[in-house]
């Protein structure tokens, strides 16, 4: 008798380990994943929204089925990763739960190419997923809580257990998220630069204003000097559009160390010409400050008198032999 009351102690026991051990270990691989995940893309500076179909919707993602699925790029100064995420499906009644996964991105190559290398970080055997990273505030029934501006919010369940991650972005600033297939891409177009931020400093916006994160084994290249400015023909372009509205020059102005101020040059989404420096719009012999893309009705903004920008009082808008609208 007391053997088998020790018996079933020892079983007793033993059972609770096994389903510790198995809670814990659940519970460890989600820490582990949130754990790398913001480890990886807490210093982006640019974001490529690969899926415009499904961000910010709060809706879960089911199509396409047991497709994996680009979602993010997250570009900081020196290093490219790509969230991913393979949708859920069901064959012969038996579920075939989803996966979330980071991948390293090589300077060349797409996400789809990376899935067969080893991800960053992992985290298997999901459902119900959902995503959100905006420029603006969202608000969603799924997600417990509002979602700030330039916050990456997943939400997905795993063994029957709603998990939320939500990861700050505060190097993200008015300007850095892009919709399009892919950075290496041409065919790819700013979320914020028609909307009341398009005109905001990278020192003025973002989460925290001014601030930004940098990666210590990384040797970063700031642009421009306090003062540099366009008068003088010192100011550092950091994204150069010309009046058709192509880009001559990729996106750069995270990189300006004293924040960069837009120029105007014609009708164009992604805005006119930017400069490293301080910005002195509206004085004599500096660019005009633009006022926005609703004002302007013929994409030749730059001429003489132009009302697409505007100057300081007595000056007037001319267009330079830069084709960029200064006062005089």
């Amino acid at each position: 008798m007391k053997i088998f009351l020790l018996m079933s102690i020892f079983l007793f026991f033993s059972c609770n380990q096994v389903k510790n051990f198995i809670r814990d270990s659940t519970v460890r691989d989600l820490e582990i994943f949130e754990a790398l995940l913001k480890a990886n893309i807490l210093a982006s500076n640019k974001i490529i929204i690969l899926n415009n179909d499904d961000i910010n919707t709060g809706k879960f993602i089911v199509h396409p089925p047991n497709a994996w699925l680009p979602l993010i790029e997250f570009h900081s100064f020196k290093k490219k990763t790509c969230l991913i995420y393979k949708v859920p499906f069901s064959i012969n009644s038996k579920d075939q739960l989803g996966t979330i996964a980071l991948f390293d991105l090589p300077v060349a190559g797409g996400c789809l190419e990376q899935i067969s290398q080893t991800p960053i970080a992992l985290i298997s055997n999901t459902i119900n997923f959902s995503y959100v990273l905006s420029d603006e505030e969202q608000k969603h029934s799924i997600f417990p809580q509002k979602i700030s501006a330039f916050h990456l919010a997943l939400y997905f369940e795993r063994q029957k257990k709603e998990k939320f991650i939500l990861i700050p972005l505060p190097n993200l600033k008015s300007g850095s998220l892009f919709f399009g297939q892919s950075i290496l891409s041409e065919e790819i177009y700013p979320v914020t630069y028609s909307k009341k931020l398009r005109f905001e400093s990278s020192s003025s916006s973002g989460l925290i204003p001014g601030f930004n994160i940098i990666d210590p084994n990384q040797k970063i290249k700031l642009l421009g000097d306090y003062n540099d400015n366009y008068s003088e023909r010192t100011a550092v372009i950091c994204h150069d559009v010309d009046e058709n509205c192509q880009n001559i020059s990729n996106f750069e102005c995270h990189k300006c160390k004293y924040g960069w101020f837009e120029t105007v040059r014609g009708q164009c989404p992604q805005g006119g010409p930017k400069f490293c420096g301080i910005n002195h719009c509206g004085e004599r012999n500096q660019v005009a400050c633009p006022v926005g893309l609703k004002v302007i009705k013929d994409n030749q903004a730059c001429f003489n008198g132009s009302k697409a920008g505007y100057c300081g009082p007595g000056l007037n808008t001319v267009c330079d032999e830069n084709k960029i609208l200064v006062c005089i």
